[in-house]
């Protein structure tokens, strides 16, 4: 994801986690145009479309999914990173 930089009451400040995802993906979902059809099961029917994120870690709540990124579907990347648009 390419660096974010934003401004909060005048200050500037870094956003991250889904403070900067969520307008990024949006972001993707509306280059591709396809709002009106995208679904929640969109990445998931395109996963070759995602680059697994596996290491790293989100909090201190254990060695689960919920936190770590794992193979496969986890927590705190989901499909994991996009490739481009094609799953959007």
């Amino acid at each position: 994801m390419p660096r974010l930089e934003a401004r909060a009451g005048g200050a500037p400040c870094r956003p991250g986690g889904t403070s900067a995802s969520a307008p990024y993906i949006a972001g993707l979902i509306g280059l591709k145009g396809n709002g009106s059809t995208f679904t929640s099961r969109t990445p998931y029917d395109n996963r070759s479309a995602f680059f697994d994120v596996v290491g790293g870690a989100n909090g201190l709540c254990g060695g689960d999914y919920l936190c770590n990124g794992l193979k496969g579907y986890d927590a705190p990347t989901g499909v994991g990173s996009p490739r481009g648009l094609g799953g959007m």
